[in-house]
């Protein structure tokens, strides 16, 4: 299904900015490469990336505030998002029939939800200064909240 630009443009002002932007996002491009940045712990290969995707501490990290699935931005959210990071010529099939297309756009879902909502918990909109900079933010080293971000 594709999400059409008259429905994007009939949402919140700030959903339909942030959702226009997916396409222009360079999904993947960077990931692997160096990140210079104390405030993450680098990963360096799509399998550790998998890993700690699959990890309880990205699990307990990413579902440590609840974020409202059944509003009706989070359909159009994951559904645009899905559309967006498919395209990317280095999107990455994570397992057969599993692509980072799926997990991605939980988290863009997610962010579109905290966005709309006006959400004062912005994990997963923060995740997606990692998306724009072409990585994959994809565990959580240590309990949450302490430790840090996994980057891939």
């Amino acid at each position: 299904m594709t999400i059409s630009s008259t429905v994007i443009n009939q949402l919140n002002p700030k959903v339909s900015i942030f959702l226009e932007e997916l396409d222009t996002i360079p999904w993947f491009k960077n990931v692997g490469q160096p990140l210079h940045s104390e405030k993450v712990k680098q990963l360096f290969s799509w399998d550790d990336a998998w890993s700690h995707l699959q990890s309880e501490n990205w699990i307990n990290a990413s579902f440590h505030n609840h974020v409202d699935s059944m509003n009706p931005i989070w359909d159009i959210a994951y559904d645009k998002a899905l559309q967006a990071v498919s395209k990317s010529i280095y999107c990455h099939e994570l397992e057969e029939g599993i692509s980072v297309a799926d997990a991605v756009a939980y988290d863009v879902a997610a962010a579109a939800v905290e966005i709309a909502t006006g959400s004062f918990d912005t994990f997963f909109t923060n995740l997606m200064e990692w998306y724009r900079d072409g990585h994959w933010p994809c565990g959580w080293d240590a309990q949450y909240p302490k430790g840090k971000l996994i980057v891939y």
